[in-house]
């Protein structure tokens, strides 16, 4: 997994304290609100009320380890990038949990400008640290989406949480959480952030090609399109880092054991620990 910045590159702020600061509450504010379902997956009025409930909800929490995150560069401080919160309530699913039993982390939302930095894991990360010192003791995490076709992939999505943070680094070579690192960078990538449902990519022909194809119907000619089949990569082993554990790092969601949703609904393509498929689009084509 790889990330463009690094924990110091970052300011984190709770909720409660971007409310005593007008500038990165008005940039945090404004940048929910222009969320937008076709790009954000999140309707930004209805998502920046459920921050606020959930911050009132955290007040009559004796645990009081509900709470939303905010991530602002250290050198832009008022560049709101990241956010997420530690909830008890899942409105979507209608469950209320106990914070004793079990932490949910929800709402994780990358600013449409600085995805694909591996922003998402560093969020995640800080806040689970914030967990670890909080109760200093091993608990389940969470994750949950409003995507109605997750809603059931997340009920039985879990893992123990390692601690990914030691001395202020991410712990990624760590072999007792590279694992959790890579299932939720991949959950993160396709399921919180939908993957979008693809079976082929289609191509405009610029050449004519006619290379190892004998009969000419088989050719390519200028100006045609030609349709690349994808929709096998996500089982593909050739296509990971880890092919000798490859079903052990699929997450349950593509082993088959879900028969409610269309197969490709959450086709992993470039990203989480995936090598790049571009050798396989050209064998392909």
């Amino acid at each position: 997994m790889s990330c463009s910045y690094g924990l110091n590159d970052f300011d984190v702020v709770t909720f409660r304290c971007l409310k005593s600061d007008s500038e990165r509450c008005i940039s945090a504010k404004n940048w929910i609100l222009s969320m937008s379902e076709p790009i954000d997956e999140e309707n930004g009025v209805s998502f920046w009320q459920w921050i606020e409930e959930n911050d009132e909800l955290s007040t009559k929490n004796q645990n009081n380890l509900m709470n939303t995150f905010f991530l602002f560069f250290h050198n832009q401080p008022n560049q709101a990038v990241a956010t997420g919160t530690i909830a008890s309530d899942d409105q979507d699913m209608g469950k209320i949990l106990s914070l004793e039993q079990v932490v949910w982390i929800g709402g994780i939302n990358i600013h449409r400008d600085f995805r694909g930095h591996g922003i998402g894991g560093i969020l995640f990360a800080y806040i689970d640290n914030y967990i670890q010192q909080m109760i200093k003791t091993g608990i389940t995490v969470c994750l949950f989406t409003q995507n109605a076709k997750a809603k059931h992939i997340y009920k039985r999505f879990a893992f123990k949480s390692k601690g990914f943070i030691k001395n202020g680094s991410l712990v990624e070579n760590d072999p007792t959480v590279r694992e959790s690192i890579l299932i939720f960078d991949a959950a993160v990538k396709e399921v919180l952030r939908h993957a979008p449902v693809i079976s082929a990519i289609t191509r405009n022909v610029l050449y004519d090609d006619a290379i190892g194809k004998p009969s000419e119907l088989d050719r390519e000619f200028s100006n045609l399109k030609s349709k690349v089949p994808v929709a096998r990569f996500h089982s593909l082993c050739l296509s990971w880092m880890f092919s000798s554990t490859f079903k052990t790092l699929f997450i349950q969601s593509f082993l088959g054991e879900d028969y409610d949703y269309h197969p490709y609904a959450f086709l992993p393509f470039s990203g989480g620990h995936r090598i790049c498929t571009g050798r396989e689009l050209a064998f392909l084509n």
